[in-house]
């Protein structure tokens, strides 16, 4: 066997078709090891990184590709894959009978080289051979080693049919569908092909993400480019799709998958924040989730990850290894140790879904607040928190038989396609599906809501069912009371509202 290091691009492009074959005839279906994905990596994000290639030579033909990054420090050479920080998963890319000794041959060479070694490998799922050699050849060469793993919720497509989980997801798609019937009887809903600028699904997602801490940088600089020209990649098993949900033909949501030889990779996904309320990323799921199967897909891949949702959609879990080992001085099985601790600390973390959530939704929005607001809405913040805590929980309903009047109708029903392009469209999408009726006046402005099913008091979570002929206001300027009062007793109802016990508004009624 013969060691070759391939350092730059140009060079890389002279392997691309034996790169490719192999992957092919071992029948690959992780996308991120594939030849169109490892260029557009190197040529947008990895410029600046030190990056090795090692190729592994039998007879004069490559049998194996290591594709590294290689740094120093304190003495120490340490090897990681490339593109860890947005690739979901890696390995070596060799056909099932090389593999194990091309690692073998490489160990050897980079120890006769280097004194002391490090590897760090990142994305390794344990269902793949890869992982399973690392682990073996570690143990039987007696090197320190440590590995950490977080599950991988997979969806095995023909699964959806089995009988036992065919119930499953006919309830889940039983309780999406209620939702989007809710969505459809307000307007338009359509599940498509993306064809708007990139712009547009970028933009949309740091709308998603403009509460949160996003971490990923999708839509980043260079990333951002990285991920558009990826877009218009497509290779012998390699391809991005993106799709999109619209309402009222106006994009609020798409989904950015990568697909390998029948595995499809939920890469990225993001709807409108002020749609949320309608779970417009559930029927994105379940839409994609079809669409797979249409597509003869054999994987739904959901990524690295506890969110519940995953968890509950998955026939089956896949974990993704860390894995951490080292020559065996003493300078740098410290240095792993420490790594190792450090790792055991964030791994334990990153397994609790509640302080991951808290740290990206809740610490994100407090950080969005203190470097956006005014200082008015700062003063309204303090204000709002001393109410909430020093509030009564109490409301008083007032009811007012139906009479007949003949008013001047001053107020106009406002449909959501009225409010796409309202300034406070975050706070107004929500009450649609609460079932609210908004009014407005000749400025445009609301003046107040109406419900025809329920009286709904937020504030202390208080849902009741009205009685026939009923309806309930709320949300108005008393001035305007007597107004709205008539309007609606034309229709012949009965009018109720709610008022907290501690308020002055009681005085009117």
């Amino acid at each position: 066997m013969q060691c070759k290091v391939i350092t730059s691009l140009k060079d890389l492009e002279d392997y691309k078709e034996i790169w490719s074959q192999i992957l092919e005839r071992a029948n690959n279906d992780n996308p991120f090891v594939e030849y169109e994905w490892i260029a557009a990596w190197w040529h947008f994000l990895g410029k600046a990184d030190p990056v090795e290639i090692y190729v592994v030579v039998h007879k004069n033909t490559p049998i194996a590709f290591f594709p590294l990054t290689h740094t120093s420090r304190f003495g120490i050479h340490q090897f990681k894959f490339i593109g860890d920080d947005v690739a979901t998963y890696m390995q070596v890319i060799s056909e099932k009978e090389w593999l194990e000794p091309a690692i073998e041959y490489l160990l050897d060479v980079l120890t006769k080289k280097y004194k002391r070694l490090l590897f760090e490998l990142n994305g390794l799922l344990e269902s793949r051979e890869s992982s399973k050699v690392l682990e073996k050849i570690a143990i039987k060469r007696q090197l320190p080693y440590s590995i950490f793993r977080v599950v991988t919720p997979l969806i095995e497509i023909e699964e959806m049919d089995h009988p036992d989980k065919k119930k499953k997801f006919k309830k889940k798609f039983k309780d999406i569908i209620r939702c989007e019937n809710r969505f459809k009887s307000l307007g338009q809903l359509t599940f498509q092909p993306f064809e708007e600028k990139y712009e547009d699904m970028f933009q949309l997602y740091n709308r998603r993400w403009m509460k949160k801490i996003d971490t990923s940088g999708f839509s980043a600089g260079i990333k951002m480019l990285f991920f558009e020209h990826l877009a218009n990649q497509k290779g012998r098993g390699f391809k991005v799709e993106i799709n999109k949900l619209s309402f009222e033909n106006k994009l609020i949501g798409f989904t950015y998958d990568i697909c390998c030889r029948g595995r499809r990779v939920c890469y990225k996904m993001a709807h409108e924040p002020d749609f949320h309320i309608f779970g417009p990323g559930r029927i994105i799921e379940r839409e994609n989730l079809l669409k797979s199967k249409n597509d003869n897909n054999t994987l739904y891949d959901f990524g690295s990850g506890y969110e519940p949702y995953k968890l509950e959609w998955a026939t089956k879990l896949d974990f993704t290894r860390k894995f951490l080992f080292s020559s065996n001085g003493l300078r740098e099985r410290g240095f792993r140790n420490l790594l190792s601790a450090l790792y055991t600390v964030k791994f334990k973390i990153s397994s609790s879904h509640q302080y991951v959530e808290m740290k990206r939704d809740r610490f994100g929005e407090v950080l969005y607040f203190i470097k956006n607001a005014t200082m008015k809405e700062h003063y309204e913040k303090i204000v709002d928190v001393c109410s909430n805590i020093f509030s009564i929980d109490t409301i008083d309903l007032y009811c007012l038989e139906n009479q007949s009047f003949q008013p001047d109708m001053n107020f106009k029903e406002m449909k959501i396609q009225d409010i796409l392009e309202h300034n406070h469209r975050e706070e107004l999408v929500p009450l649609f599906f609460k079932q609210y009726r908004l009014y407005s006046n000749n400025k445009e402005e609301i003046t107040f809501l109406r419900n025809d099913q329920f009286i709904r008091e937020e504030s202390i979570n208080y849902m009741e069912a009205l009685p026939s002929n009923s309806t309930f206001i709320k949300d108005y300027d008393v001035n305007n009371l007597q107004e709205i009062v008539d309007m609606i007793q034309q229709e012949g109802l009965t009018i109720y509202t709610a008022v907290h016990g501690a308020s002055y508004k009681k005085e009117v009624y």
